[in-house]
């Protein structure tokens, strides 16, 4: 099919099978074209997929895709993980889906989620102890818009509350999870334009802005986001002393090939897609 010697109906037919099927063996092929069309998966197309008989990978793509009954299984797990992290233990394995789903689809403002009860911090606390590094990548999963505004201010002592309050949070972390939640997030349009609307406040001045626009040019899947990121970049030529003009212009016209060139990709996998799911 992927070839185009097979119509796109025939394998659409047979997984609706899988959706009786409990062996790893048969659902194994089906992980595999799941992996070729993951950033498929990341447009806004509506995508419906019944994935059944969950283990880890099944868990993870059916997370992925935004199942509601995976995720509140995540919850459950983080749960039951925090009333006794002792008893109730995470696999190796386990540990980023159980952590990153569970904080998934959690609504509440970061300043309750900084009390010492709540799970944020608890995981947080937990993973500090253990000196796990990933922890960074866990706290940027809250998909809220509301927090993700919050929590993206890098001054400690603002009266706008900040992840940064969290205890030992250093600012070598804070760039750590500037750079994981815009990558994570970006391609959402509520939270690209809080992002773009108050980038040189939430930029850490360790993260140069070819660095920041590259990541978000990256991690965005349609042309009316990468519009919008244009327009801003090119603003900052208007915004510099003319000494270091001829700098920056450099710098924003190699932003603008990255986008050009996000452009011409997105529009490739959109025109894949389309050939996808046409029934020839």
């Amino acid at each position: 099919m992927i070839t185009n010697q097979l119509n796109s109906t025939v394998f659409w037919n047979i997984t609706k099978y899988l959706s009786r099927e409990t062996d790893y063996i048969a659902w194994y092929p089906m992980f595999k074209a799941l992996e070729y069309l993951s950033n498929i998966f990341l447009f806004r197309e509506q995508i419906y997929l019944n994935i059944k008989s969950l283990r880890m990978e099944a868990a993870k793509w059916a997370c992925n895709l935004d199942d509601r009954i995976c995720i509140k299984a995540a919850q459950n797990n983080l749960n039951r993980h925090l009333a006794d992290p002792e008893k109730n233990t995470l696999l190796p394995w386990w540990k980023e889906w159980t952590y990153c789903q569970g904080l998934k689809l959690l609504n509440y403002s970061l300043s309750n989620s900084l009390n010492e009860d709540s799970h944020l911090c608890r995981v947080y606390r937990l993973e500090k102890e253990k000196f796990e590094t990933k922890i960074l990548k866990y706290l940027s999963c809250p998909e809220d818009s509301q927090f993700i505004k919050a929590a993206l201010n890098p001054i400690k002592n603002d009266s706008i509350t900040s992840i940064m309050f969290l205890e030992d949070f250093s600012d070598k972390d804070y760039i750590n999870y500037f750079l994981f939640t815009i990558a994570k997030h970006a391609r959402n349009p509520v939270v690209l334009d809080i992002i773009l609307e108050k980038l040189e406040n939430i930029r850490p001045r360790q993260v140069s802005e070819h660095v920041t626009f590259t990541v978000i040019i990256n991690h965005v899947y349609s042309v009316e986001q990468l519009i919008k990121i244009s327009k801003l970049a090119e603003s900052y030529r208007h915004m510099t002393n003319l000494p270091i003009y001829i700098y920056i212009s450099q710098h924003i016209s190699n932003i603008q090939n990255k986008i050009r060139r996000r452009i011409f990709e997105i529009k490739c996998q959109q025109n894949y897609f389309q050939n996808f799911v046409e029934y020839q």
